[in-house]
């Protein structure tokens, strides 16, 4: 019988041991939830509302609120009031934080393809259908509860 209490002790001993992998330092300049926001607007498109962001990314309104006024800071989107309803705001993003958004996901690409190369081409290909499924399994469990 499988132990699934002790393999997820072994998961999660290698999920910590890979959050310092070369492929997760790669955004840690930004704080929690900042890149999520810029790779949803460069992503879904420009325009969007904070209240959408919240809906799209399942973040909170204050985190929302708080890398949205760290972005702007740092001149990676702009705020502006929407021209149909004037109490709504939309959130766009700069060409300044388009550019960042490609050299992350770049950066990233080429390093999880090295990690994929040395696992292998069976062992990659596994790992990324593993990874497939339980992305589908949370999607259809996310589904299932709105």
């Amino acid at each position: 019988m499988v132990n699934y209490t002790f393999l997820a002790t072994e998961l999660l001993k290698c999920l910590c041991a890979s959050a310092d992998a070369k492929h997760q330092r790669s955004t840690e300049d930004f704080t929690h939830g900042e890149m999520r926001i810029l790779s949803l607007l460069s992503d879904k498109g420009d325009g969007i509302s904070p209240t959408d962001i919240c809906e799209l990314s399942s973040m909170t309104t204050p985190r929302i609120s708080a890398a949205i006024a760290s972005l702007t800071k740092k001149e990676l989107v702009l705020r502006q009031t929407d021209e149909r309803d004037k109490r709504r705001l939309r959130i766009y993003i700069t060409d300044k934080g388009r550019a960042l958004v490609d050299a992350k996901k770049k950066e990233l690409t080429d390093s999880l393809a090295d990690l994929l190369m040395h696992l292998g081409e069976t062992d990659a290909k596994e790992y990324v259908r593993i990874m497939e499924r339980i992305r589908e399994d949370a999607l259809c469990e996310k589904s299932t509860v709105l």
